[in-house]
């Protein structure tokens, strides 16, 4: 195993060295909206896999497909026609050689080169907790189900209430954890300003529409990993939910009082 992890290691650093030239010729004229490349704070079940695919079909190609052969290669890093893509490494992330990277990595663990054009998209919590309640259950009943239902299965339960006895803190309340490890409301928000653009689910494709004016991206709605599970929150649980989720609540209702255009849209 550690032989195979090598030689993948040392491919991708030939690649990387190959790739080199064009890499430097792309990102030195790149310009989104004054900015030399675009990051995204891919937060869990906010639509975010559908916006990361639009920016991947930019030069026209299929984004499913973009997206998961990215997924497949050890470094990480895809060159797209003009476009330089890359998803989920924080070594790379850093380094800023991209049109548009992605990762689920929290605010506090990586720093981002000046000239990122930063954002993010939130939801309502409980819906998010729901639909991440329902992937693991569409996951359940496939026969190849996803990587991430070896560790996230295990949290299912008979009930909607074994899984959230049994949902770590920083899934529960991933927006909140995303922007504070500490969990801190007032944390969150202050890093939140710190971000060039941040959208609804709840009002997607406006938030969609004012990212393209900000950025000169132009990208075309898609809706993606809808459950094919049919679930309704019994009332008691939602009670129970909603107090579990009241600092993310408070963390998002301050967070739509800094934008006026999303508060109101």
């Amino acid at each position: 195993m550690r032989v195979n992890l090598d030689i993948r290691k040392t491919m991708a650093s030939i690649r990387r060295r190959r790739l080199a030239g064009r890499v430097r010729r792309l990102t030195g004229q790149y310009d989104f909206g004054g900015f030399r490349r675009i990051y995204f704070y891919h937060i869990r079940k906010t639509a975010g896999t559908s916006l990361i695919r639009m920016f991947l079909s930019a030069d026209g190609s299929d984004g499913e497909r973009v997206y998961s052969d990215l997924g497949q290669q050890s470094d990480r890093l895809m060159v797209r026609d003009q476009f330089i893509f890359v998803g989920w490494d924080r070594t790379l992330i850093e380094q800023g050689n991209y049109a548009f990277a992605f990762s689920h990595i929290p605010f506090d663990q990586f720093t981002l080169p000046t000239n990122t054009f930063r954002l993010t998209c939130f939801r309502d919590p409980i819906a998010r907790v729901i639909s991440h309640y329902r992937m693991l259950l569409d996951f359940s009943q496939q026969d190849v189900p996803h990587s991430s239902f070896q560790t996230e299965g295990q949290w299912l339960g008979e009930t909607i209430d074994d899984f959230l006895d049994r949902l770590p803190g920083e899934h529960l309340q991933n927006q909140l954890y995303m922007f504070s490890s500490r969990y801190s409301v007032d944390q969150a928000v202050n890093r939140v300003r710190f971000l060039n653009h941040w959208m609804f689910v709840e009002t997607f494709d406006f938030g969609l529409h004012q990212l393209g004016q900000k950025t000169g991206f132009a990208l075309n709605p898609r809706h993606d990993r809808k459950s094919f599970q049919a679930f309704e929150l019994p009332a008691g649980t939602h009670a129970r939910l909603r107090e579990m989720l009241n600092d993310e609540y408070r963390f998002l209702d301050q967070v739509r009082k800094l934008n006026v255009f999303q508060a109101t849209a």
